[in-house]
């Protein structure tokens, strides 16, 4: 077994991450993407790993330019130009990222079994919870298996309990585990895969409560394919969601979105879909909305955007957003699956649009690197039709040499009306042949509500990982 750590995005300060473990034989390595969200100031950011016991094992410091980044990876010795200690092979623990400025992280997950390598992506938690909702979680369900991660963020031991709630019409027994004490600093790992409790197949939600703050990751995986997401604080939910990206037989892709009621009532979900931006033939009509009737509080279901569904059962095409609302209004945190049955998938959570923001930034944007290349995808979560211009800027290359692109990559820009998402990829005109790493910062006119995913992608599978866009 190894174990790979997490990262925390934060603004200022020092808040610990989840420690993310397997517990079967896979191999792991991360690297994180770190990017100063000040666009004047240079940050002065300290990266400290920390044992599952507290205690540090390594510590390393250096500077990061105004909207820049920085990439830690392979984990080991400092960045070029920082300093400190050398991450101890074969590291296992989890990080903290602090900053004296604004700052956002990722961490990218490579998992490797027989020579095969499948990955996953997830945000950095800006602070712990002491009840943390997982939308999707399983046990055997068609191969798929989750585990998670929890950390305590506090300062004192944390009793922590896991309710597990199997979703609308799904299989499974609804559980909750006894209650385990978690130290400060530490983690404890959650394996559904080996908990007879949950019965034979298991597919619904998980409910993490603590009685100091905690941060959770969760990954799903069947060994060759894998995706990762944040759990959601409960304070954090919201009567309606946005999700930037869903699609339906696109190039093999259909989503799958993952709805839990986290409300004291029960309450009907309705998917709302935007304009379809595809531009295979077949094209699929703007889809009719779905609806899950009678939601129970504290309970999960699930709407799935595949050739089952009679939307979109004659195989048309359809790329878009949803807008997921409840109705009577009750709190619900939504993740979205994108899933393509030869091998490739990624997870990412919703968005309240009420937190929507005229700038978003990204932390890691590709062009040819490794064979990788970002795709980012802008939402305008206004509830008006209104459009708005969306104007895409690129920091300078973090690489250079031989093949690196040169000079600041020119800037994308968009219009979006109101419910509906755009689209730029990183993989043709200039950054064509070039090699590109960096950031980018996503804006729009002030009183734009705009939200975004960032996917990374490459030829081989599983090579799809996807991030949130940072709001600020």
């Amino acid at each position: 077994m190894k174990r790979f750590f997490g990262v925390l995005a934060l603004l200022v300060g020092l808040v610990l991450a989840p420690t993310l473990t397997h517990a079967q034989s896979y191999d792991y390595t991360t690297g994180l993407q770190i990017q100063n969200l000040s666009t004047t100031t240079a940050a002065t950011v300290t990266v400290t790993f920390y044992n599952p016991n507290g205690t540090t094992a390594a510590t390393q410091t250096g500077s990061i330019a105004a909207s820049a980044s920085v990439t830690l990876y392979p984990l080991g010795a400092p960045p070029s130009g920082w300093t400190g200690g050398t991450v101890p092979a074969n590291f296992s623990g989890s990080a903290v990222v602090s900053s004296d400025q604004p700052v956002a992280a990722i961490t990218n997950v490579v998992g490797t079994q027989g020579g095969n390598s499948f990955l996953g992506s997830y945000n950095g938690i800006s602070t712990g919870a002491t009840s943390v909702v997982l939308p999707i979680v399983f046990r055997n369900n068609f191969g798929y298996s989750t585990w998670f991660s929890v950390q305590n963020t506090g300062s004192a031991d944390a009793s922590v309990t896991v309710q597990y709630v199997k979703g609308a019409g799904q299989s499974g027994t609804n559980y909750t585990s006894s209650a385990v004490t978690i130290k400060a600093g530490a983690a404890r790992d959650f394996n559904q895969a080996s908990d007879t409790n949950l019965g034979s197949s298991f597919v619904g939600i998980a409910i993490v409560t603590s009685s100091q703050p905690v941060a959770v990751s969760v990954v799903q995986e069947n060994g060759t394919v894998l995706m990762a997401y944040d759990g959601i604080n409960q304070t954090s939910a919201a009567t309606s969601m946005v999700a930037p990206l869903v699609v339906a037989n696109n190039y093999g892709f259909y989503t799958g979105i993952g709805v839990t009621n986290v409300g004291s009532a029960a309450t009907t979900v309705t998917v709302t879909y935007g304009a379809n931006t595809s531009t295979l033939s077949n094209k699929c009509a703007t889809p009719s909305a779905e609806t899950v009737s009678n939601l129970a509080a504290n309970s999960g279901a699930f709407v799935v955007q595949n050739t089952a569904n009679s939307r979109f059962s004659n195989g048309c095409h359809y790329v878009g957003s949803a807008t997921i609302t409840t109705s009577p209004a009750t709190d619900i945190v939504v993740v979205v699956n994108q899933v393509n049955n030869t091998g490739y998938a990624s997870s990412y959570e919703a968005f309240d649009p009420a937190a929507a923001t005229n700038t978003i930034k990204a932390p890691l944007i590709m062009a040819n690197n490794g064979g990788f290349f970002t795709g980012i995808q802008v939402m305008n979560a206004d509830g008006s039709s209104a459009s708005r211009t969306v104007t895409i800027t690129y920091s300078a290359n973090t690489v250079s040499g031989t093949g690196a692109c040169t000079g600041t990559p020119p800037a994308a820009t968009g219009s979006i009306a109101g419910g509906r998402s755009f689209t730029t990829l990183q993989n043709a005109g200039y950054f064509a042949t070039c090699r590109y790493v960096g950031s980018a910062t996503i804006t729009a006119p002030a009183g734009s509500k705009l939200v975004a995913i960032i996917n990374e992608v490459a030829s081989s599978a599983d090579t799809l990982m996807t991030y949130g866009g940072v709001n600020q």
